[in-house]
């Protein structure tokens, strides 16, 4: 059987329809098979990025200390920097130990020490000061060593300014205190201000 030519213009445009179809859904097959891989790869980069993000946290480290004023029977009163969670003993270690006439049964030794803390350690016949909160006066606080005591103990004092502090400090340096009565000596300071004071202070 003989084709005429409309016959195989048909016959040809219907096999390349039947191509283009095939090729179409061989495509959108393909393509539908694609898209599984590539979510599980998303997922992966997700979770990796997650995992980045919350190690730093595990890196921090902490560190600290405090600052803590010793004074009174100790060999080097001074300011100290201890490492936080330190007791009265590490400061008294701190500070050269103890002196002779130190009278440590009213210190509690395994007490823990804070920042800017204010540690005394009494002589013999010596009453340990009380440390008060919320801006303690003379009084609540115990009587102030005017030969150890630093310039804000001094400063404490009524009627003792910075300069008179300094003036006392300066005085001590080269002259050390052996009686309450010597503090008569520093400069501007007289017998009605001795009077005023002698009830708050000690050696």
């Amino acid at each position: 059987m003989k084709l005429t030519d409309r016959e195989k213009i048909l016959a040809f445009a219907s096999l390349c329809l039947l191509v283009l179809t095939v090729s179409y859904y061989h495509y959108r097959l393909k393509a539908a098979g694609a898209e599984e891989p590539s979510f599980v790869i998303e997922n992966g980069d997700v979770a990796k990025s997650d995992f980045k993000e919350t190690q730093p946290a595990e890196e921090e480290g902490i560190g600290s200390a405090i600052y803590v004023d010793i004074g009174g029977a100790v060999k080097n009163p001074g300011l100290y920097e201890l490492e936080k969670g330190a007791r009265v003993k590490d400061g008294i270690t701190a500070a050269g130990g103890i002196v002779g006439n130190a009278d440590t049964s009213q210190i509690n030794l395994a007490k823990k020490l804070n920042d800017e803390e204010k540690l005394y350690i009494p002589k013999a016949g010596e009453q340990a000061p009380v440390v008060a909160t919320g801006g303690p006066s003379p009084a609540q606080t115990g009587p102030v060593s005017i030969q150890n005591g630093s310039k804000e103990d001094l400063m404490r004092l009524p009627g003792i300014g910075e300069k008179t502090a300094d003036k006392i400090i300066e005085y001590r340096t080269a002259h050390p205190f052996t009686a309450l009565e010597d503090l008569k000596e520093v400069p501007g300071i007289g017998e009605k201000t001795f009077e005023s004071l002698k009830n708050n202070i000690q050696l």
